[in-house]
Formats: structure tokens, C-alpha cells, sequence
């Protein structure tokens, strides 16, 4: 249930984009409104990147990233090697990762790695590609094939970072 008053953007804000704010994820990825996209991006704090992956029928499927959080995630070992693998470049520069990501969804609809670039753990990107999303211990914000008790850990601070951008959304008036 969203707080009284809250409009699309609003509603956006903290059912996507809580967890990354309050610094819990890097990314997220989910389709918006085109026509409401410079409202949206102008209530973000600067320091929030944006990529708009596709574009179709006035929506927009939109990556958003903290930069200084995704080149922490996607450049450590393992996830880095792992991206190589799949062809990303060697040079480790988020402009160059993103552009390449952004190259994936216009050869598949959803590349899988998309995962590693929102912080799901390794074990459960690959276990998402091995299995053909078949299999899974626990669907919550992704399939988890690892460790559970771990993922339950993430999918309750998600959680808690929605519940309290809720209550903060409700008491603001400007950018957040």
C-alpha cells in the first residue's frame, strides 16, 4: 500500500528504487513512463547515473546506478571475471560495461548477467542461466539457487528501505 498522495513517480522511487538510495544495491532496472522520465531523473540525487536500455510504445525500460557502488560490484573478482567471459571488455570502465550491457538487450530481450550489474550474487545468476530460471530454492527480488538465508537477509532490507522511503516520501516536498 503506497502513501497517501503518491503519484507514479513517487510510487517508482520506492518500489524500485529505494534499495539502491539507501545504498543496499547498485542498479535497477524497470520500465517507466517516457513522458515522465525528466521529472523523475530531476528528483534523483546527481550522483545516480541513468541509462534508458529501450524504448517502446512511450515507456522506457530504465537502468539506474549509484557509478561509485556498480564499479565496486561488477569490477571485483569474481563477478569481473565472470563479465570478461562473456565478453565484456577487458578495460574495467563503467562507461565501456554499460555500453556493452546496453549492446546485450538489443541482441536478447534480457540479458541474463543483467544480475551481476544489480548486485544478485554470482551463484544465483549463474544458477538462473544453468537452470533456465528452473529449479530455484526462493523467487523473491531474483531466483535464489544459492544461499538462502542469505538472499532472505537482502529481500527483508529491500524491504525495510521501501517501508522507510515510504515515510520519508510522505514528508518531502522537493528532490530527495
Amino acid at each position: 500500500m503506497e502513501p497517501a498522495g503518491t503519484g507514479e513517480i513517487e510510487n517508482a522511487i520506492i518500489r524500485h528504487c529505494s534499495p539502491m538510495l539507501m545504498g543496499c544495491k547498485p542498479a535497477v532496472l524497470f520500465p517507466f513512463d517516457s513522458g515522465k522520465l525528466r521529472r523523475l531523473l530531476g528528483l534523483l540525487p546527481s550522483r545516480i547515473g541513468c541509462q534508458v536500455i529501450r524504448e517502446e510504445r512511450g515507456r522506457v525500460l530504465l537502468f539506474l546506478f549509484d557509478g561509485a557502488m556498480l564499479e565496486q560490484t561488477i569490477f571485483r573478482s569474481p563477478i569481473r571475471d565472470v563479465l570478461m567471459d562473456m565478453g565484456y571488455p577487458s578495460r574495467l570502465s563503467l562507461p565501456l560495461f554499460l555500453a556493452h550491457l546496453q549492446k546485450q538487450f538489443e541482441c536478447r530481450r534480457c540479458p541474463h548477467e543483467v544480475g551481476l550489474f544489480l548486485g544478485y550474487p554470482p551463484d544465483d545468476v549463474s544458477g538462473f542461466i544453468k537452470n533456465r530460471g528452473a529449479g530455484f530454492k526462493l523467487c523473491g527480488p531474483w531466483k535464489v539457487y544459492g544461499d538462502v538465508e542469505k538472499a532472505k537477509d537482502h529481500f527483508r532490507e529491500y524491504e525495510r528501505c521501501r517501508e522507510y522511503m515510504k515515510r520519508y516520501i510522505g514528508k518531502q516536498s522537493g528532490p530527495l
